[in-house]
């Protein structure tokens, strides 16, 4: 297998560019090597793995691995989550309750919190990609 397609493609979907938050996988493989990655080590010939919208959690650790296990990888679309995802917000302009708005708030607050947490991992998986990987094309 030379492509290993996971994520959703939405450059093409109208619906997908419309509400982009509603195509992100949450419930999906974390592609991290504590979760069974490493169970994949058998895609030798493996060039191309998409892996967009996905909540991956692929790091550093990951790339090692799969930078000596599939030594044909060339690009990884959706690495970079945080760069990439769309954080708009589709307003329905209709009125939202005070115990609604609450949890909103509060989900914000936390996606904020985990967003910050993700920008810091991907900042790291960007410093060893530059360094070591120089060669892997990625979204």
């Amino acid at each position: 297998m030379e492509e290993l397609s996971l994520g959703v493609h939405c450059e093409t979907d109208q619906l997908c560019c419309l509400f982009p938050n509603l195509f992100q996988q949450t419930l999906c493989l974390e592609m991290m090597l504590e979760s069974g990655l490493d169970l994949m080590g058998g895609l030798k010939q493996l060039r191309i793995l998409n892996v967009s919208r996905m909540a991956h959690r692929i790091g550093v650790t990951e790339l090692q691995w799969m930078r000596t296990q599939w030594p044909r990888l060339h690009t990884v679309l959706g690495l970079l989550r945080v760069a990439n995802s769309s954080h708009s917000k589709v307003s329905t302009g209709m009125p939202i309750s005070t115990n609604m708005s609450m949890m909103l708030t509060a989900t914000a607050t936390e996606e904020k919190e985990s967003n910050e947490e993700a920008k810091e991992s991907e900042k790291r998986v960007l410093e060893w990609v530059k360094g070591n990987f120089s060669s892997l094309a990625f979204t």
